[in-house]
């Protein structure tokens, strides 16, 4: 579908027939007050709001002459390849969109929010497939024994950061040079792994007996007959003590190696922080930083919140950070920055299941950033990665009613950012 605008304003929207559906259409607008008319007027509303933030980044356009031009994305998707008729996959042909029904909504928001011809935000870059990492949906518990435990939560994590250091590293040494931005949308957290170590150790058998008792005793202790808040916070304690083992220590040291690496090479890696925050219960005491997603703390990554644009984008200051978004610690790991991350618009063309979907999510913000780092790229494609990660911060525009630990430096900037971006002279080493 797309929308048409005239002399900078919302004109009448168009869509391919489509018989069954304009056989109810038919029916139903006899009826103004009729369910499916209102649900269509909010939906002609809500893309109104999408198709107006387009908009007014078209003037970045129009006034830089920037598009993304000469700038590649790299998207490294946390379940699927990437199948998109433009997209090259990493050692495979490129795949007509009639095949595309492998790609996760990670990639279809990737390619619908920064490359599309209508909605996208850089239209002229280029987005890649830069590998992607199978789902791991493994139980945690495989045995009724606590120590079965505490090697596969230790195992999970360090292959969470292998994993990724290993296509990180492969990137840094053999990335084309024109791939300047890297969309990272895979990680974990303490409150991801209390979720899946809480619905394992749930289980029952048929007759109702638990599947992995001992366990539940070893973990819980007193908590066991202290209620469900004593328990949360029981696993959570063991889940921090389980995070602080050399293993994942080391395996943590070696990502952030290796993210410093790809910053050095002129590689911007764009993290999702998570969307963890309030999963918790009210009454127990988190670890700092317990919701932060652990692929975003490193300080060579430009991590991303989320933020809810409430139907007015361009209008920043009335702005909330989504209520799902994971905080940080407000002192060491904290999101670089905010970006529209609620209700976000999957063209159609990116999405052949669910027509013009919307998706919500952190890693949905991420190709919000990545879009604008492309933008930036190419009106001086000499920025480093800390310049970079500088002018973001600096341009962006805070939240005073949230705290850094929710919004980083602000809801991202793309207007400022280019055009500080376009100031810059002079790189220094």
């Amino acid at each position: 579908g797309h929308y048409w605008f005239k002399n900078g304003q919302q004109g009448d929207y168009f869509e391919p027939r489509n018989p069954q559906r304009d056989g109810l259409l038919d029916m139903a607008l006899t009826n103004q007050e009729h369910p499916l008319v209102q649900a269509l007027r909010a939906e002609e509303r809500r893309r109104a709001m999408v198709g107006s933030e387009s908009l007014r980044l078209r003037a970045l356009f129009n006034r830089y002459g920037v598009t993304g031009q000469g700038v590649k994305i790299g998207v490294l998707d946390p379940y699927e390849p990437l199948y998109i008729e433009d997209l090259r996959v990493t050692g495979q042909n490129t795949a007509p969109l009639s095949q595309s029904w492998s790609m996760s909504d990670h990639s279809r928001a990737a390619a619908s929010t920064i490359k599309d011809s209508v909605w996208g935000l850089a239209p002229g870059a280029q987005v890649v497939d830069a590998g992607f990492k199978p789902n791991d949906d493994d139980v945690t518990l495989d045995r009724d024994d606590i120590s079965s435990v505490q090697s596969n939560m230790v195992n999970t994590a360090v292959s969470l950061f292998d994993d990724t250091t290993k296509q990180l590293n492969q990137l840094t040494r053999n990335r084309p040079p024109d791939l300047k931005v890297l969309s990272l949308t895979w990680g974990a957290s303490f409150l991801s792994a209390l979720d899946r170590l809480k619905e394992d150790i749930e289980l029952q058998k048929v007759n109702g007996d638990y599947l992995f008792p001992n366990v539940r005793r070893q973990l819980f202790g007193p908590a066991l007959y202290q209620g469900p808040d004593a328990q949360e916070q029981a696993l959570l304690n063991f889940i921090a003590a389980m995070y602080r083992h050399t293993a994942i220590q080391q395996a943590r040291q070696r990502y952030v190696e290796a993210t410093r690496q790809a910053a050095l090479s002129g590689l911007t890696v764009v993290t999702a922080v998570g969307n963890e925050h309030g999963l918790a219960s009210g009454n127990v005491k988190l670890p700092p930083g317990a919701e932060f997603d652990e692929l975003s703390k490193s300080p060579y990554v430009i991590s991303v919140a989320a933020s809810n644009t409430h139907q007015t984008p361009g209008k920043l200051d009335d702005d909330s950070i989504a209520c799902f978004s994971s905080w940080g610690d407000g002192w060491q790991y904290n999101p670089t920055v905010a970006a529209p991350g609620q209700e976000i618009f999957i063209n159609q063309r990116y999405d052949t299941f669910n027509s013009n979907q919307v998706e919500s999510g952190t890693s949905f913000a991420v190709p919000f950033v990545c879009a604008t780092i492309a933008l930036m790229r190419q009106v001086n494609p000499n920025l480093t990665f800390a310049q970079t990660k500088a002018i973001l911060q600096r341009t962006a525009v805070r939240l005073p009613e949230y705290p850094t630990a929710a919004q980083g430096a602000g809801v991202v900037n793309p207007e400022a950012a280019v055009q500080m971006a376009s100031q810059l002279r002079y790189v220094y080493a």
